[in-house]
């Protein structure tokens, strides 16, 4: 056989082998990245011409997240972790949506209390019963909102494959005539246009049939020339009760404010975007309360009345606003922040000003991603009437104290993850969704359970861990000054602790601590990481060292 046999025969071997991978990749992306209502739309038109879906469905398979798996769906435990705070220590509990599939954005859907556990709306608009009480289950219903995906991307295909929201279950409202009331936006097959409706929802009827009880002005044409066909993720959606039959309803601009695009609907009262609504639910009758709002991620109504919003400023300047019947909030034609990029915001004519309209109560510079908010009731009395800030760029929850209607202070909480949206469970305890389609149970650390097992601990031992206490920190709560917290060490991958400038050898350690890899490094940390600033705290003696990695492991609770 000569050499030009031998190498048509290699380059057909390689194409075989080629063309089977092909094949096998493009299997791999229709079972991981098939469109939220179960239907494999245009794969074309979705799927083959979009690379950035290719990445997203390699970082689904392989990343922190699940797709849909054979052995169904589990509230699967992670973790749970002491958080110390200012006032109080807290028990975080964290849970992965094992099973449940993930959409092409970032959104996953939204969450209400339901009984002793929750109720997701699914950004497919399928509706489930998470019960992490009751054997970690995740009860799919049977009932999806009609949000028709396929119509939908039939008619805009980059719609099913945009970065960021297009449609989506905005928010679950729990009546206190146990009614429930949801905001969503959908494909309208009729009139090819997307539209914000809110309806109310009996989820136990068998089939539940929603009715409409207020549609948003007007039904947006999909953009056929942008990447993004709607900004869905300016859709805001947030609901809350203000008396037997009516309800608050956040809706955001979707990008129609005179840059993005050319229309100003926000300041057009003919147009219900970039406002707070009233809507009747016996009627249908709504009307506008306030006006002026850009990205109103979340909207809560205290004890005694008061409303509070949160609003996504541009770059810069997310805001919480008082709500006042009648008010201008100035979007877009005044904003604490500036444009993507860092120009000036050309609406506005003072950078960074904000005097002509409804100042906000309180802004957070930079932006934290702002998104949900609840008030703090029955949950610990040294909380009590405080509110609760999720964030989603900060991956922290905001604990402020307001005194009257300013904030007295603001006290970040750092949880790693993106922070969707937040609601007080039937029991108290704090529940958060995050983006990476995580559950995240906050309660009260009723038992002390660090300061108890460091007042157990031997002397000597407790006197080593109070002098790593001038350098690091018992809280997995420090979020500045560079402190490596000590709780919750043990599991947790060597030199990862954000905003920390660790030593050259010991980023290149590599590898998670362990009691072994612990006590090696607290024996000699010039030996594990050269040029480490803990060579002078080593400590020599093993019995001594034993009795701090005990410690240390006691202060990581398993779960």
């Amino acid at each position: 056989m000569n050499f030009r046999t031998l190498k048509w025969i290699g380059l057909a071997v390689a194409t075989l082998v080629v063309a089977t991978m092909a094949v096998f990749l493009y299997l791999f992306i229709m079972d991981d990245v098939d469109r939220p209502d179960g239907v494999i739309a245009d794969v074309q038109e979705i799927i083959g011409s979009e690379i950035r879906e290719l990445r997203k469905s390699v970082r689904e398979r392989f990343g922190s997240g699940s797709s849909t798996r054979p052995g169904g769906s589990e509230l699967s435990p992670i973790g749970e972790t002491i958080v110390s705070t200012g006032l109080v220590d807290l028990r975080v509990s964290r849970y992965a949506l094992l099973g449940v599939p993930h959409c092409p954005f970032l959104n996953p859907g939204t969450i209400e209390a339901d009984g002793g556990g929750l109720l997701f709306a699914h950004c497919s608009g399928r509706f489930f019963r998470l019960r992490p009480d009751e054997g970690h289950a995740i009860v799919d219903t049977g009932y999806s909102l009609p949000l028709n995906w396929q119509d939908m991307v039939a008619y805009a295909p980059k719609a099913g494959t945009q970065e960021d929201t297009s449609v989506n279950v905005l928010d679950l409202l729990r009546l206190e005539n146990g009614a429930t009331a949801v905001s969503y936006t959908w494909w309208n097959p009729e009139k090819k246009c997307f539209a914000f409706t809110v309806a109310m929802l009996d989820i136990n009827a068998t089939p539940p049939v929603p009715r409409p009880v207020f549609e948003a002005r007007p039904c947006i044409q999909p953009d056929m020339d942008r990447e993004e066909t709607l900004m869905g993720h300016q859709a805001g959606g947030r609901l809350i009760q203000t008396s037997e039959h009516s309800v608050l309803v956040s809706i955001g601009d979707f990008g129609f404010d005179g840059l993005n695009h050319t229309a100003d609907l926000v300041q057009d009262l003919n147009t219900d975007l970039g406002k707070i609504v009233e809507i009747n639910l016996v009627t249908g009758e709504h009307r506008h309360v306030s006006i002026g709002h850009r990205n109103p991620q979340g909207l809560t109504r205290m004890k005694d009345g008061r409303i509070f919003e949160t609003e996504h400023g541009p770059q810069g300047g997310d805001e919480i606003n008082l709500i006042h019947d009648g008010v201008n909030y100035g979007w877009p034609l005044e904003t604490l922040g500036v444009q993507y990029g860092g120009e000036n915001w050309p609406r506005d004519p003072v950078r960074g000003g904000h005097s002509r309209f409804e100042k906000p109560m309180f802004a957070f510079m930079p932006s934290i991603g702002i998104s949900q908010l609840v008030e703090a009731r029955d949950f610990v009395k040294e909380w009590e009437g405080d509110l609760l800030v999720g964030s989603l760029t900060g991956g922290t929850l905001h604990r402020l104290r307001l005194n009257g209607d300013t904030v007295l202070y603001d006290e970040p909480i750092f949880l790693n993850q993106r922070l969707r949206d937040i609601v007080q469970m039937q029991d108290g305890r704090i529940a958060i969704l995050t983006d990476d389609y995580e559950i995240i149970l906050i309660a009260v650390d009723r038992e002390h359970r660090l300061q108890s097992i460091i007042a157990e601990a031997p002397d000597a031992a407790r006197l080593a861990l109070t002098g790593c206490l001038e350098c690091h920190t018992l809280s997995t709560n420090s979020t500045g000054k560079g402190r490596i917290p000590l709780a919750g060490i043990i599991g947790r991958n060597v030199a990862s602790w954000p905003g920390v400038d660790y030593s050259p050898g010991l980023r290149s350690a590599g590898g998670a601590w362990t009691r072994e890899s612990l006590d090696a490094f607290l024996a000699d940390p010039e030996q594990i990481a050269p040029g480490t600033p803990m060579a002078p705290k080593a400590i020599r003696d093993a019995e001594l060292r034993r009795d701090v990695v005990d410690l240390l492991g006691r202060l990581t609770p398993t779960p």
